[in-house]
């Protein structure tokens, strides 16, 4: 999986950074800054704890699985826990977690914990489309609240497929149940606890 990403936006574009630059970067007054972690290692804990200075709540939350979606406010931060569907096989329904902490003048985005049965660029996707974004000049966030905001739309999309998608199987059962055309009782079955279980 890929380390630590470092972004600056500034008038002038994106740049990437070392993550031992963190520090130094947030000092200049309107500074805007991206850090983009895979995975919650060692080095993205002391990073959250010592140069970011992250509440204990919001670094615990960041290192294990949460189980449903939280907003929480804590003096200079705001801490998003969100989740975004990934269909496994037989209709099992995989939650991907992102995390952001929203400061001042950064935004920390936080991935996992991954199930060991998707790939790392499934769980990455929103914020590799919003950095490719970024770096097209196609998104100009002015504050951590615009980056955040597309980052949070990028997510919000991909559960509006999911749930268009499973619509729209559902439908077709109940087409086939309503027409008396359900074929292989067991096959159809097999269909239901699938869509159930999405």
């Amino acid at each position: 999986m890929a380390g630590i990403r470092v972004l600056t936006l500034t008038a002038d574009g994106v740049q990437t950074h070392a993550v031992a630059e963190v520090g130094a970067l947030l000092a200049p007054p309107g500074a805007l800054v991206w850090v983009d972690i895979p995975e919650c290692t060692e080095e993205a804990i002391s990073l959250l704890t010592d140069v970011l200075g992250c509440h204990p709540p919001a670094v615990r939350d960041c290192m294990q699985r949460n189980r449903v979606p939280r907003v929480r406010i804590y003096p200079h931060q705001q801490l998003l826990i969100m989740h975004g569907p990934e269909r496994g096989p037989s209709g099992h329904v995989h939650y991907l977690e992102l995390d952001q902490i929203i400061g001042d003048k950064y935004v920390v985005t936080v991935h996992g914990p991954i199930n060991p049965a998707l790939s790392p660029e499934v769980a990455l996707r929103e914020t590799d489309g919003a950095r490719r974004r970024l770096e097209s000049g196609r998104l100009k966030p002015d504050s951590p609240y615009e980056l955040a905001y597309a980052i949070t739309s990028s997510l919000i999309h991909r559960l509006e497929t999911f749930i268009e998608e499973v619509t729209t199987d559902v439908w077709h059962l109940e087409q086939r149940v309503t027409g008396g055309h359900m074929g292989n009782p067991e096959e159809f079955l097999e269909e239901l606890f699938q869509a159930r279980h999405g």
